[in-house]
């Protein structure tokens, strides 16, 4: 089956290397970080003015955070655990002077690198409406400056709180010169893909060693939260900016990617060479801890 384009969920509007990568994971599920997060809180936005636009949408998280301690080495070693975070506001707020506007948490994803290899493991657990959400997913990834993906093994879990809105799904994909592949329940398809293709999650840690140089960029398709196919993207570096967090102003490198069916993605890299915010449009990550593995 051939397609060119792809959104099988809605939460976020080659080949053989791959292949012999998925058959060592033996379905076995990523250990890692235990993902702890208070669902629901709210930071709200009490400070004027508000920050720079690349992270204006998390000014209520902004006020409040801390650096964490920990480094990100290139040979791996470490999870790197975000923060999930929604930008939402009280109906009316335009027209009253109280602070009526705030970052909710939604959940949080952890991102693993256990050594040089590019690989990655991924755990993510949020709920974007009343059912919870868990994802655990191992991804192989190519040496290139984009962590351009070669295959990965997926689940996806869904608790709803009935058994008709519950399910477990279990994927995997492999990537070719022209195209990639996602195995479901017994069904293959295939979807045309001429340039690199890149993943939201591990692009959120290739980004932070690519060049801070104006007029650098990069093209390439975008296999989101490995579900929503978002094709001819662009990556450029977007200048330096001062960031007011709890302990100060922090000078922050922004990364900007634009594409067709997104809304422009910022992410911001601190002086450790941390990606230690992600924006799109209403939906946040905060690097919230980094942990030894």
């Amino acid at each position: 089956m051939e397609t060119t384009d792809f959104n099988r969920r809605g939460f976020i509007q080659g080949t053989t290397g791959a292949l012999f990568f998925l058959a060592g994971l033996g379905g076995r599920r990523a250990d890692g970080a235990e993902l702890v997060y208070d669902m629901g809180h709210k930071f709200p936005l009490t400070k004027i003015p508000a920050p720079t636009d690349q992270v204006r949408m998390m000014a209520g998280y902004l006020e409040t955070y801390e650096s964490p301690k920990g480094t990100m080495d290139a040979r791996g070693g470490w999870t790197a655990v975000y923060d999930i975070l929604k930008f939402e506001s009280t109906p009316g707020y335009k027209q009253s002077s109280k602070t009526l506007m705030y970052n909710t948490v939604l959940g949080q994803v952890a991102i693993a690198k256990r050594s040089a290899s590019p690989d990655y493991e991924v755990q993510m657990s949020y709920r974007p409406t009343q059912s919870e959400e868990s994802v655990t997913a191992r991804i192989a990834c190519s040496d290139s400056p984009i962590a351009a993906l070669k295959g990965w093994d997926l689940e996806w879990d869904c608790r709803g709180k009935g058994t008709e809105l519950s399910y477990t799904n279990r994927e995997q994909g492999a990537v070719g010169t022209d195209h990639f592949s996602v195995t479901s329940r017994g069904n293959t398809d295939r979807f045309e893909s001429k340039q690199p293709l890149a993943c939201l999650w591990t692009l959120m840690d290739a980004v932070r060693w690519l060049p801070a140089t104006t007029g650098w960029s990069r093209g390439f398709d975008m296999y989101m939260d490995l579900s929503s196919l978002r094709r001819n993207q662009s990556l450029s570096f977007a200048g330096r900016g001062q960031v007011a967090l709890a302990a100060g102003m922090q000078e922050l490198n922004f990364y900007e990617q634009r594409g067709e069916g997104i809304e422009p993605i910022h992410y911001a890299v601190d002086g450790q060479r941390r990606t230690i915010f992600v924006t799109q449009g209403q939906l946040g990550w905060g690097l919230n801890r980094i942990e030894e593995v």
